[in-house]
């Protein structure tokens, strides 16, 4: 199953195109403000290098925010005109519980350790999202979500983290 993935809710833009073997194509740069100009060649250029055309993709996958308001649209809008356009599935994610599962996967560390992902929110402000490193199970997520996702500052950000826990973010 040929699964396409896209951020674009940060300045930075990921696409990803998955299969049954794992990633087969990625890419992530800085795009700033310009997500509606590089997206779609991003897509294609990708597809290409997988050796996929638009009609070999099978699902669609999202970020849905927090974010940037104008990268989410773009983002978004071109997940589900690639959806609609297919007779595909889309499905959206929370940008902060993707960015746990990449902290997650990256720092390696043992179940219930606590992982914190951060984005800016503009305005001295930070999107929290909370979650723990899960034992191993059938489920696809490493992380269970540990409480809601809120806006927050710096300093209220990290208050409480345990030693030992992980945080990063954009």
């Amino acid at each position: 199953m040929a699964v396409l993935a896209i951020d674009s809710s940060t300045r930075f833009q990921s696409v990803a195109v998955a299969g049954a073997g794992g990633v087969l194509a990625e890419e992530c740069r800085e795009t700033g403000s310009r997500h509606s100009e590089t997206l779609l060649p991003v897509v294609g250029g990708l597809l290409g290098k997988a050796g996929l055309s638009p009609s070999d993709v099978e699902a669609v996958a999202v970020t849905s925010g927090p974010g940037s308001f104008t990268g989410l649209r773009v983002g978004l809008s071109t997940a589900k005109g690639l959806a609609l356009a297919g007779g595909i599935p889309l499905a959206g994610f929370s940008t902060l519980r993707v960015l746990a599962e990449a902290l997650a996967q990256e720092a390696g560390p043992a179940p219930g350790t606590l992982v914190c992902a951060l984005l800016d929110a503009g305005r001295g402000q930070l999107y929290r999202g909370l979650y723990a490193v899960a034992r191993p199970s059938s489920s696809p997520w490493r992380t269970e979500d540990q409480g809601d996702e809120s806006i927050r500052t710096p300093g209220e950000a990290l208050a409480g983290l345990a030693a030992g826990a992980v945080a990063g973010g954009d």
